[in-house]
């Protein structure tokens, strides 16, 4: 009997094991639960300027836009400087706070100063599955939680055993548009999702850019307002605000704002999350001269758009909360921008700014550098 037993438990040991191992070489080694994986994001060749820098641009295509501004950057902070200031753009067409997370883990020295221009197209690539989403946020939870988080920075290879398996997005150096189509339910699901993830990414970078004596400049996204949402949420359409505004857009369109304005006040009042609505009723209130009303029904006009093709206040609102929570500058941009919106000069096209509001950030930036570098 004594024999049974004792094979019983060998083989359950081995099995055990058998466990542990496939766990250990076959689970990836994530210290932060992200649900994507990069096979392959080289930038060897990169490194060495890079981290030669003591300025570095970095984000997506409004980053990739200011760079035209480098140079005149390096001048404002570098005057009486025998050596100027090295800076360096590394922003990216088309890339979100994933990818540039991933760049600036590669590097083993951080500059100084580290510029960071994003959510403007945290929507353009897919970096998690849908039918993950409970189980990520499950292994964020326990990310967060200080009994297993004091473990994982002790032990990091702990994660393999410690998160949920899910299917991961494998990327590459490759940025690759997501088109699959979306009902309203599930681009709901992924704005959501696309909101946690972004404040994860800025806080591991504010935790990482501590741990290598750097500053983060946070940069909030201008917004066009004036561009139109692209998509109304069906969850949002109701019978009967579809026939009033059947009646009210004749209205707009032949001038007769005051009369339409008065039809819709009611309507903002019954009505919630209908992106076209807030955008007709910001325009109406626009040609009134109620600007403030106009600003904050345009701001929920973007929020609220079921096909976001641009950043909004949301994000520019997790920018602030973690630039604030880790002591981390921030230049509030959009609302320098915004100031002047209404005015119909501010924006060239929907997404990009005139030059003279890059000179406005220009001259902010450089005081930032300066006082960090103290000079």
């Amino acid at each position: 009997m004594l024999k049974k037993l004792g094979i019983l438990l060998i083989l359950a040991l081995i099995c055990a094991a058998s466990v542990v191992f496939y766990v250990y070489f076959t689970r990836p080694s994530q210290f932060a639960p992200y649900p994507y994986l990069f096979t392959k994001e080289n930038y060897t060749d990169q490194l060495s300027e890079v981290e030669g820098a003591h300025v570095l641009i970095v984000g997506d295509r409004l980053g990739k836009d200011y760079s035209r501004f480098q140079k005149t950057l390096e001048e404002l902070t570098s005057q009486n400087l025998q050596v100027p200031l090295k800076i360096i753009s590394w922003a990216r067409l088309h890339e979100g706070s994933h990818r540039t997370l991933e760049k600036l883990r590669a590097l083993k020295k951080w500059p100084k100063v580290i510029i960071f221009f994003g959510a403007s197209e945290e929507y353009f690539e897919q970096n998690f599955f849908l039918e993950n989403i409970p189980t990520i946020k499950k292994n964020f939870e326990l990310f967060h939680d200080s009994r297993y988080s004091t473990v994982l920075y002790a032990v990091p290879k702990m994660a393999k055993f410690l998160y949920q398996k899910i299917n991961w997005v494998r990327l590459d150096e490759t940025v690759r548009e997501d088109l699959n189509e979306y009902d309203s339910t599930a681009m709901l699901k992924k704005i959501e999702m696309k909101y946690f993830l972004f404040a994860e990414h800025l806080k591991e970078m504010t935790r990482l850019a501590d741990i290598n004596h750097s500053k983060i400049i946070f940069v909030t996204t201008p917004i066009n307002f004036l561009a139109a949402p692209k998509k109304t949420c069906e969850s949002s359409r109701h019978p009967e605000l579809e026939s009033k505004m059947a009646e009210i857009k004749p209205l707009i369109e032949n001038g007769q704002s005051k009369v339409a304005y008065g039809l819709m006040k009611p309507l903002m009042n019954s009505y919630t999350g209908n992106a076209e609505l807030f955008y007709l009723f910001g325009k109406v209130a626009m040609d009134l001269g109620e600007k403030s009303l106009a600003l904050d029904s345009l701001h929920k006009a973007a929020i609220f758009d079921c096909a976001p093709f641009r950043g909004n206040l949301v994000y520019n609102k997790i920018m602030l909360d973690v630039a604030q929570t880790d002591t981390h500058p921030l230049i509030d941009f959009e609302a320098l921008v915004s100031s002047h919106l209404l005015e119909g000069d501010a924006f060239i096209d929907d997404t990009y700014v005139q030059n003279t509001y890059y000179q406005l950030l220009t001259t902010d930036l450089s005081k930032i550098i300066k006082h960090i570098f103290q000079i």
